[in-house]
């Protein structure tokens, strides 16, 4: 029988001896100490040890399987019917209904065909819509006849996010805080399940944030909730269950992971300070449009799948993937069905759902998660010492940190260090894409009166795709 502390323990040392003897080029040594967006720098040698000098986190986890969650855009309300009918029946839990505004009543009626709305949890953001949406929800249960129970799921309900991506509130923002407190209180005893304060942080990733950042966002822009409600007169706790985090995945697969695992931590640790006990945020993970490209966009499906993955690892409530094509066109039956099997895949497939918080023990990530927990942490109290998440979005303070960390990105995207396949390397010169690409804020308008410096949702291939478009285009007159 093997005794294996029989075997003398090899050094630190010993191991860099080896990997030096093992890599060819020197030069290749200097990428052993790397830095990840934000400043955090790590090593590609961590031993048992190297957990002695840090508090690895305690992560609240809760073992569960994500919920999938089939976006369903509702620009043709029949194509969105069909395609929610088929994504309930082959695998989807829910389906977010996404748009730029609220359906009349034949195309509501024509859109719910064969839906029932107490079969699952519905998702919806119709943007400003969404607040004739929850009473015209209330009256379809009313009418539905659905017990007060039964009435579960999500609405977008998130104005600090409209605010940076416009310039301005809806209305204001103690009247935008009113009609969710209005709603809130209605909810209360009329649509208890349902999740109505969004913080929908995704779409700091889409703008160019970095995970520190996003995360540092997040529980500043949750903490404003918290206070103003709190000081109405609600319960901490019951804000935490009332409320959705529509967390980006960005494309670095084990920075991902850590940032899902410290997000889970540092919501506990936000939720302490409130002195709630063992509360559990519904944590949505949502695929980053940062780095989808036009051309080639099967390579999108592949940019998905590996960010799927690491929301599940590090530990996600539910899952939304965006088609693949959405780039370029609304999304087809196919589009839809393979941003649902991702997920079906990596869970019925490769059980990644089966273990709960399957990168504990990892050196690598554990020391990750720590320092990324520490900087969210630190700028997090930062942000809070400067007045909270409004007052440093309305003197641009945040922005501007985003905005530098989007341009080194851009930056690097530009150079040919940060890589596209199939858009600025290993290009398909065949391929031809006549049209115009979509942006993520395709139905977003800038307000007047701005009190917030904007931010907007750039894909990094953005310029570089239209241009290559153009070109196609003119080549194409030419021809005719």
């Amino acid at each position: 029988m093997i005794r294996f502390d029989e075997f003398d323990k090899p050094t630190d040392d010993a191991w860099w001896e080896v990997v030096k003897k093992s890599v060819k080029n020197p030069d290749e040594l200097h990428r052993m100490i790397h830095e990840k967006a934000g400043g955090l720098k790590l090593n590609s040698l961590y031993r048992k040890h190297s957990l002695h000098a840090i508090q690895p986190l305690s992560v609240p986890f809760t073992f569960h399987k994500p919920k999938i969650v089939q976006p369903v855009y509702i620009h043709k309300v029949v194509a969105a019917n069909q395609a929610a009918l088929k994504a309930l029946q082959n695998g989807a839990d829910t389906v977010l209904f996404t748009g730029p505004d609220l359906p009349t009543a034949n195309e509501w009626a024509a859109l719910m065909k064969d839906i029932h709305l107490d079969w699952f949890e519905p998702e919806f953001d119709l943007g400003e819509s969404n607040t004739a949406l929850f009473f015209h929800l209330l009256n379809e249960y009313q009418q539905l006849e659905v017990p007060n129970a039964n009435r579960r799921g999500a609405i977008a309900f998130d104005p600090i996010t409209h605010a940076w991506l416009t310039g301005n509130f809806e209305y204001s923002r103690d009247e935008n805080f009113k009609v969710i407190g209005t709603m809130l209180d209605i909810a209360r005893e009329q649509m208890p399940g349902y999740r109505l304060l969004h913080v929908n942080s995704y779409m700091l990733r889409d703008a160019g944030a970095t995970a520190v950042q996003e995360l540092a966002c997040t529980l500043s822009h949750l903490t404003e909730y918290l206070d103003y409600f709190t000081n109405l007169g609600w319960n901490a706790g019951e804000l935490f269950i009332k409320t959705q985090i529509n967390a980006g995945i960005g494309e670095d697969y084990f920075t991902e992971i850590a940032k899902f695992r410290t997000l889970r931590y540092l919501l506990a640790k936000l939720a302490e300070a409130y002195q709630v006990p063992n509360s559990m945020v519904y944590v949505n993970a949502v695929t980053t449009r940062r780095n989808k490209t036009v051309y080639d966009i099967h390579n999108n499906v592949l940019r998905a799948s590996s960010e799927a993955m690491a929301a599940i690892i590090g530990g996600c409530s539910g899952i939304c993937i965006w088609p693949y094509s959405e780039t370029f066109e609304l999304p087809d039956e196919q589009a839809y069905r393979l941003s649902r099997n991702i997920p079906l895949i990596l869970m019925h497939e490769a059980h990644l759902d089966a273990v709960a918080d399957p990168a504990a023990g990892s050196y690598y990530l554990e020391v990750f998660s720590r320092k990324m927990a520490d900087a969210a942490w630190s700028l997090f109290l930062e942000m809070e010492g400067k007045g909270g998440y409004i007052k440093v979005l309305e003197e641009g303070w945040i922005q501007e940190k985003i905005l530098n960390e989007a341009a080194n990105a851009e930056e690097a995207f530009r150079q040919g260090t940060q890589v596209l396949v199939g858009t600025n390397k290993y290009i398909n010169k065949q391929e031809v894409k006549l049209g115009n690409a979509a942006r993520p804020a395709d139905n977003l308008f800038m307000k007047e009166n701005r009190i917030i410096p904007v931010m907007q949702l750039k894909r990094l291939s953005e310029k570089l795709d239209e241009e290559r478009m153009r070109m196609e285009r003119q080549k194409e007159q030419k021809l005719n």
